[in-house]
C-alpha cells in the first residue's frame, strides 16, 4: 500500500452449523476462530488470486519480496487444521479471513504438560533471516536462553562466516 491507505485487524470466534467451502480450504460444521486481515490497497485480479499461495509466486519488484510469505501464512493455517477465505478486487483492496479450529480448554496456570525450555551453555547458533528486525530479536532471544548466537541478515554472508569458522 505504499504506506497509504487503512489496515483492519479482527479476531472473532464463529460457529459453522454446516460444512462451508472457502476460496482456499474447506472447514467442517465447528467452532473457529477467526482472524481477519482487510487492507484498503489497491486489490488482486483473478489470476493472482489464483497464485498468491505458491511458494516464490511475487508480484513484487525483484529485490524487494521472495514470495514465501503467503506460502509460510497458508501452511501455518493447514498445519493447525485451518483454512483461509481471500476476497479481493483491483481498486478494491483485498480480506483475509484465516480460521483456526478452536481449543477444547483452556491452558491453566498449573499445567505442565510443556517441558522447559532448553537453556544453552554458551554453544554457538548461525541465525539468518533476510530482515535485519527478526534477526535482532532472535539474537536476544538466543542470548537470554543461554547461546551465542551469530546473525545475518545476507545468507552469502552467513555462508562465509560458517565457511571461515568451519574449514573442511
Amino acid at each position: 500500500m505504499a504506506g497509504q491507505g487503512v489496515i483492519d485487524v479482527a479476531l472473532d470466534l464463529i460457529a459453522l452449523e454446516t460444512e462451508r467451502a472457502l476460496s482456499h480450504g474447506a472447514l467442517a460444521a465447528g467452532r473457529y476462530v477467526r482472524l481477519t486481515v482487510r487492507d484498503s490497497g489497491h486489490g488482486m485480479d483473478a489470476a493472482t488470486l489464483e497464485r498468491i499461495f505458491e511458494p516464490f509466486f511475487t508480484t513484487k519488484a525483484v529485490g524487494t519480496g521472495t514470495g514465501l510469505g503467503l506460502a509460510m501464512v497458508h501452511g501455518i493455517v493447514s498445519d493447525h487444521g485451518g483454512a483461509i477465505d481471500v476476497r479481493s478486487r483491483p481498486a478494491a483492496g483485498s480480506s483475509f479471513e484465516a480460521y483456526f479450529p478452536q481449543a477444547e480448554a483452556s491452558p491453566t496456570d498449573d499445567d505442565q504438560s510443556e517441558a522447559p525450555l532448553p537453556h544453552g551453555q554458551g554453544e554457538t547458533i548461525l541465525l539468518v533471516d533476510d530482515e535485519r528486525p527478526l534477526v535482532r530479536m532472535g539474537e536476544e532471544m538466543l542470548a537470554a536462553i543461554g547461546y551465542e548466537p551469530v546473525g545475518f541478515d545476507q545468507s552469502p554472508a552467513a555462508l562465509a562466516a560458517f565457511r571461515a569458522d568451519c574449514p573442511r
